[in-house]
């Protein structure tokens, strides 16, 4: 068996991310949820040893799978976090596009409408 790949790898294929009892692809909460699992029963050691062997090589393929998203998540935090602490011209967060997207006429979009004056008719 071959060494784990680093955390910082990239999910290579469909097959590198792990699928549960139903056919589809896990999402994080429930990979993380598997290999909590998987180490609850190996740290039992009431196991098998073929089903340890399966259960670790399920459990890496979890822990890497799992590494990866939460590296990836990381990657996304530090670029909005870049974004807020030094906006470049053109790199707008969904609300100012919003404002700026030709909304600024709905008053309801931008605040209340400031009270200017009074007009004779009783009308602001």
């Amino acid at each position: 068996m071959s060494p784990p790949p680093s955390s910082s790898a990239e999910i290579d294929s469909k097959s590198d991310v792990p699928v549960g009892p139903h056919g589809r692809p896990l999402g994080f909460e429930e990979a993380l949820a598997e290999l909590e699992a998987v180490v609850d029963r190996m740290e039992r050691g009431d196991l098998s040893l073929e089903t340890s062997l399966a259960d670790y090589e399920r459990g890496m393929r979890l822990h890497r799978y799992c590494q990866i998203m939460l590296s990836r998540a990381q990657q996304k935090v530090e670029v909005l976090v870049r974004r807020v602490e030094s906006p470049e011209p053109g790199d707008l967060s969904p609300f100012e596009s919003d404002r700026a997207g030709g909304n600024t006429a709905d008053p309801s979009r931008n605040g209340p409408v400031p009270h200017t004056e009074e007009h004779g008719d009783g009308r602001s």
